[in-house]
């Protein structure tokens, strides 16, 4: 596109610490990002309600910006199964064992990084289709849900699909986990460097 010649690609590094998981009765259902629009937590949040109709689950927002306020508003009548919590460093770190289900909702998106750190620990995903690394890190939807991005029903749908099959999900979390291989400190700091070092 840009006619440059001898371009390198160096992905993000992401860490691996594999938790077991195991199928239960109510699953919590993640939401981890900036509370802006591109991180559109607001579908998220609506959608995950509709499906909470349906299924016993927990809904948890982490995160800030300025769509607080807005979300606090749809929770209000769900308060019981609803928490939002305010934005914490290294949230993979201190809630990884409570996540089931980890929901990346973005209009558009770098990698994201949530979805590589939740593969990290072998959280089953769903992400929006083509947005950034999506299809990259869950291999075209072998290795998690792709939804197709702004569809509602789609994004019930594959919510749904983890959920009355937590463990098929894990088995795709498993070979996503696998094939975080690609990310390691070699293919991505590592490499990084080396490059650096070749420049100057």
């Amino acid at each position: 596109l840009f006619n440059v010649k001898n371009v390198e690609v160096v992905y993000n590094f992401f860490e691996k610490n594999k938790i077991k998981r195991y199928q239960k009765k109510t699953y919590n259902i993640f939401f981890i990002g900036r509370f802006v629009e591109s991180k559109d937590p607001i579908f998220f949040l609506k959608n995950a309600i509709e499906v909470l109709k349906k299924k016993n689950i927990n809904i948890i927002l982490v995160g800030k910006g300025y769509l607080l306020n807005k979300i606090k508003s749809i929770t209000q009548k769900k308060r019981k199964n609803i928490k939002i919590i305010n934005f914490v460093k290294k949230p993979f770190k201190k809630f990884s064992k409570k996540i089931d289900i980890l929901c990346v909702t973005s209009k558009f998106d770098g990698t994201p990084n949530v979805l590589g750190e939740a593969i990290g620990v072998n959280i089953p995903c769903i992400a929006p289709r083509n947005i950034g690394l999506s299809n990259l890190l869950l291999n075209n939807g072998k290795w998690g849900e792709l939804y197709h991005p702004k569809n509602n029903k789609d994004f019930q749908k594959k919510l749904l699909l983890v959920l009355n099959n937590y463990n098929k999900a894990l088995k795709k979390s498993d070979l996503a986990f696998r094939g975080l291989d690609r990310f390691d400190k070699n293919n991505t700091l590592v490499k990084l460097q080396k490059l650096i070092n070749k420049i100057f």
